[in-house]
């Protein structure tokens, strides 16, 4: 049985899925004047996103694969992070995103929220700032949907 909560997560996830679709191809064109190569690292982002919009759909009709790939697309949206000049972060759909920061002039704090399809992984080793930030959306969206996932399913045996 969906709840509310529910289907606002598989919308999240299939507008999520379509922006960042269309965010990686748009990058990739940027690249491919560039360096041929460098649009081989959007590829990975793009199919990631597909899997966000086959979740939402799957989500939306209570499918159980559509709890365990949401479990999963949400759980590699909850980490923000750069160290040791390797940055990371993903989302698809929406973020919510305490952040923590220092660098070698001190530190600080922001919020970032998002709404869409967004990514960055980089490596800048001469890079001296560490950042950790989670994002809060998603930490809430996998924490719900876990818990779902073994209310409606542990007594059907169909996962």
């Amino acid at each position: 049985m969906k709840t509310n909560i529910q289907k606002g997560i598989s919308i999240i996830q299939v507008v999520g899925g379509v922006s960042g679709i269309l965010t990686g191809l748009w990058g990739m064109y940027q690249f491919l004047s560039n360096s041929n190569w460098l649009t081989l690292l959007f590829i990975p982002f793009i199919f990631l996103y597909f899997l966000s919009i086959l979740a939402g759909i799957y989500l939306w009709k209570d499918k159980p694969r559509g709890f365990i790939l949401s479990i999963i697309i949400q759980a590699i949206q909850i980490p923000q992070f750069t160290l040791g000049g390797l940055l990371y972060y993903f989302c698809s759909g929406l973020e919510l995103s305490p952040r923590l920061f220092f660098h070698d002039n001190g530190g600080g704090f922001n919020f970032k929220f998002w709404f869409g399809g967004n990514f960055l992984i980089k490596y800048a080793p001469q890079s001296s700032m560490t950042m950790i930030g989670i994002n809060l959306f998603a930490l809430f969206a996998f924490t719900f949907l876990l818990t779902q996932k073994k209310k409606l399913f542990s007594s059907n045996n169909n996962i």
